[in-house]
């Protein structure tokens, strides 16, 4: 825990067990998290590329027992930071890492929820990492305050989360779906909501919408370009296809119809 680095950059993490007398210059405490200790490597490596991918698993003092103990977690941190990629490219990687990883390795199906969040993350674009098992930790773009005493050109996406924990959660097996014969369709669409709408709300009027060539819909991407904006973007993937047959073009074209009506009669605006 670098306490000199962490206050001159806004980054609020104090250890729950302190040192009395560290080898290390600078070093208060035992970590209560990962990711600091990855954006202080970061600012001292900014200058050597434009790029960076940098991780650490390791084990946190995350918080005190009732008998004055340490609870102690393993952890994942991961960085994301360019000079030249967006920040929806960024967090869109580091999502898709951690939902393959969960979803191939231990058959959970993981959500992205509004909720408890560092100070030092952005206050909109980071979200909870969650599944039916539990909440394992957060995902999202670093403060703009924080990001630009590290460097100004860098765009920075992190996540931290509960690795321990995640790691001994066994989804749910969902019955078999019989896949068609005939090849299915994927349409994006980008819809842009009030700034304080969770995605869970969306997601309930979505799921209201009712096509028979409609087998599902997943979140693709959350985008807030400004704290100060009253709207944010969220976009997500339509999955179509015919039992019976192959998707004609004027099926399509009435389902995205229908679906933009949907929306638009709930007071949302879609992005064409």
């Amino acid at each position: 825990n670098y306490a000199e680095f962490n206050k001159a950059h806004f980054i609020e993490t104090e250890p729950v067990v302190s040192l009395m007398d560290s080898s290390n210059a600078g070093q208060s405490g035992i970590r209560r998290e990962l990711l600091p200790t990855l954006l202080r490597v970061l600012d001292e490596n900014k200058n050597s590329a434009s790029d960076f991918r940098i991780f650490e698993v390791g084990r946190v003092a995350a918080s005190l027992n009732e008998e004055n103990l340490v609870n102690e977690e393993k952890r994942l941190a991961v960085v994301f930071a360019s000079q030249t990629l967006s920040y929806e490219v960024l967090f869109n990687e580091l999502k898709q890492f951690i939902v393959d990883y969960a979803k191939n390795n231990l058959l959970l199906d993981i959500e992205l929820k509004e909720g408890e969040k560092p100070t030092y993350m952005h206050p909109v674009n980071t979200f909870r990492i969650t599944s039916r098992e539990g909440d394992y930790g957060f995902i999202g773009i670093l403060h703009p305050k924080t990001a630009k005493l590290i460097d100004k050109r860098l765009k920075i996406a992190a996540i931290e989360l509960n690795f321990g924990l995640l790691s001994s959660k066994h989804g749910f097996f969902k019955k078999a779906k019989v896949p068609s014969k005939f090849q299915d369709v994927k349409l994006d669409l980008s819809v842009q909501v009030p700034a304080d709408m969770n995605y869970g709300e969306l997601k309930q009027i979505v799921s209201k919408y009712k096509s028979k060539i409609l087998s599902g819909f997943e979140l693709k991407d959350i985008y807030q370009a400004d704290v100060s904006s009253k709207n944010k973007s969220v976009t997500l993937t339509f999955e179509l296809s015919g039992r019976d047959h192959t998707l004609e073009g004027s099926e399509i074209d009435e389902f995205l119809n229908n679906l933009i009506s949907h929306l638009e009669k709930n007071k949302l605006v879609v992005k064409r």
